[in-house]
């Protein structure tokens, strides 16, 4: 089992204990977000910092957060101030499962990422056998429950009780989603391998009519978002249960400017055999292949596997 990271006190309860009121500033604020070029200010805990709006869902809560910020550089491994702001970031709080998924030990032949931060999340097994006293890691892994296992075990493709939906941020540039949506469902392939259909599923994000319950904030849904921002990127973080490996929540961030990444990529590993990219403008059936590459890939991350350096 991990540490026990902290303990808070309840500062009021109800009359049978079902719910309880304790102060989460602490924790908060500890929760700040850690940039390569920007760190919370010091005075973050002072009068500085403020809550913004708060939401909360059946199993998991978000509150906006308000705090300055210190802009740094880093030049030839010296890293200074060079200025401060302001910046707003969401703090989530999410409950984990009542019934525990089995817990997979991880092997480093298979390139999936282990379970929780470096501290505290060794375990350790101590037997009488020929290896004795020795740590391991879990590994990370959704929960993926089959919809008929007679079936499955006959060598049947089924489909899973509780597939991977994905959402799609109605902030994508148009051109962008029909690429996004073939670069999430492509690892349905690797599913049907292993007998499992429909695992990955693509939706929009839905109106209020649709489902009235839908908020990009909310961690029941996993989604894919678009940023406007200047950075070329995109990553692919998940939320993890401690406890087992079993990932809860997943987001795909894509930055605006991941086309001019695509376009330097294209030129700079194929214009050589590729007349089409000797272009300072990518032809648009580059932009979309590449665009599939690049969320198949933040995906295959999601799924809890990790750069494949072989």
């Amino acid at each position: 089992m991990p540490k026990i990271l902290r303990r808070i006190a309840v500062a009021a309860q109800s009359k049978d204990s079902s719910a309880v009121i304790f102060d989460v500033t602490g924790i908060v604020n500890a929760a700040a977000p850690k940039g390569k070029d920007f760190s919370v200010a010091k005075s973050a805990e002072e009068k500085t910092t403020w809550f913004g709006e708060l939401k909360s869902f059946k199993d998991n809560a978000s509150v906006k957060v308000h705090a300055n910020v210190d802009f740094t550089k880093s030049i030839l491994g010296f890293k200074g101030k060079i200025g401060s702001g302001s910046m707003e970031y969401t703090v989530s709080f999410l409950m984990l499962p009542e019934k525990p998924m089995p817990a997979r030990i991880q092997d480093l032949r298979v390139g999936v990422f282990p379970v929780g931060p470096s501290e505290g999340s060794m375990r350790y097994d101590l037997s009488s056998a020929e290896d004795g006293y020795k740590g391991y890691v879990l590994a990370s892994r959704w929960r993926l429950d089959l919809s008929d296992t007679t079936a499955w075990l006959g060598g049947k493709t089924v489909t899973v009780k509780n597939p991977i939906v994905w959402y799609v941020d109605n902030t994508f540039p148009e051109s962008w989603k029909e690429p996004i949506r073939k670069g999430v469902l492509a690892w349905n392939a690797a599913f049907e391998a292993i007998g499992l259909k429909d695992v990955m599923q693509v939706r929009d994000f839905p109106t209020k009519e649709e489902d009235p319950e839908f908020d990009p904030d909310n961690l029941r849904y996993s989604c894919l978002r678009y940023v406007p921002d200047a950075t070329m990127n995109a990553r692919g973080p998940s939320w993890t249960d401690p406890v087992t490996g079993e990932i809860l929540n997943a987001s795909v961030l894509v930055y605006n400017d991941v086309i001019k990444l695509i376009n330097n990529w294209r030129f700079v590993q194929t214009s050589q055999v590729d007349e089409s990219v000797r272009a300072v403008k990518m032809p648009q059936e580059i932009i979309d292949e590449s665009l599939v590459y690049v969320i198949s890939h933040e995906i295959g991350h999601t799924l809890g596997l990790m750069h494949n350096m072989g």
